[in-house]
């Protein structure tokens, strides 16, 4: 198969996924009801919506000087401009792309713009991103748990969440062992019999993990890192839903709720699916969990599909880099 063919191929599947995506949020939206949905819209408190994005470009910018730092200490001072442009360009490329694996677009970004070796960058990008799904994990799962057994839910019925769950493990222990671990990347060495492109392929790895150590003597700043953009997500999400006027009936602050709910929610972004990063299965997921607190149908889809939106618009900023690291590496982000 030609490069050409191989391309044509990727972006059929893309828009495949798409929509495949269209299809899931539409049968979501007919579900709550057009006319209900629309209704909510047009009820969003507007300084509350503009506060809740704020929490996001906080998160982003947290982000932002998290690679900012791991990269200092790897030798290589960027601006703070640099980091922003070039974290938002991953998280662009991450809405659409399968797993979320788009962020990746960020090692790239700054890689091109800044001549940093790619090794040091996807280093810089992928060891704090264990991290922050190892507390997806755990805070998912904790949720999962209560769901199952506190509501006592069927297993069919979170059989999908328990798949992101075991995805994102497996991507916590891949990226630990790629990062630190010789004598699994001794067994990557087989990596090298690909034609043309396998021993620059295991070149990068073998050189990202040399550079990764530097990782181990910042840990205790990339974790209060991670609770601080983490703590500003949830008042992202705090705020929508007040938006919304959306009230759960837990017996829980919102802040505790969506401390909870967000990342099993976002879960569902990692589920092996044909969407585009679960866009349309996350959404269907949040209507059916919120509704089990009470949430209605309308609400629920309107704030699942906000959430989903204000990190998109906000993501933008990074639209121009995005397109240039997507047209030239496409294969490399999905």
């Amino acid at each position: 198969m030609s490069e050409n063919e191989k391309e044509m191929k990727k972006q059929a599947l893309l828009l495949l996924e798409l929509i495949i995506s269209i299809a899931i949020v539409a049968a979501v939206l007919n579900y709550a009801g057009f006319e209900e949905v629309i209704k909510a819209v047009e009820e969003i408190n507007i300084p509350l919506l503009v506060a809740g994005t704020l929490c996001y470009v906080a998160m982003s910018t947290v982000m932002a000087y998290r690679l900012r730092l791991v990269l200092s200490k790897m030798g290589h001072k960027i601006s703070m401009g640099s980091a922003i442009l070039s974290n938002y360009t991953g998280l662009l490329v991450s809405d659409f792309t399968p797993a979320r694996s788009g962020y990746f677009a960020a090692a790239l970004a700054v890689s091109q713009k800044e001549k940093i070796p790619l090794e040091k960058t996807t280093a810089a990008i992928l060891a704090p991103q264990m991290f922050d799904f190892l507390l997806k994990v755990i805070t998912g799962t904790m949720a999962l748990v209560y769901l199952m057994f506190a509501l006592d839910l069927g297993e069919a019925s979170i059989a999908g969440m328990f798949l992101g769950v075991i995805a994102i493990a497996g991507m916590i222990v891949f990226g630990v062992l790629l990062l630190f671990s010789k004598k699994f990347l001794y067994y990557l060495t087989i990596i090298q019999k690909i034609p043309l492109v396998g021993e620059k392929v295991f070149g990068v790895m073998d050189r990202m993990q040399e550079h990764s150590q530097v990782i181990k003597t910042i840990i205790p700043e990339i974790l209060v890192l991670l609770l601080i953009s983490w703590f500003f997500k949830v008042m992202e999400w705090v705020l929508l839903a007040e938006a919304l006027g959306m009230q759960p009936q837990t017996g829980l602050p919102l802040i505790i709720f969506f401390a909870f709910l967000q990342p099993l929610i976002t879960i569902l972004q990692f589920v092996p699916s044909p969407t585009l990063a679960g866009i349309g299965l996350a959404e269907a997921g949040a209507v059916a969990v919120l509704a089990i607190f009470g949430v209605p149908p309308s609400t629920a889809a309107v704030f699942s599909l906000l959430t989903r939106a204000n990190s998109i618009l906000v993501d933008l900023v990074g639209v121009k880099d995005a397109a240039r690291v997507v047209t030239h590496n496409l294969e490399k982000l999905v």
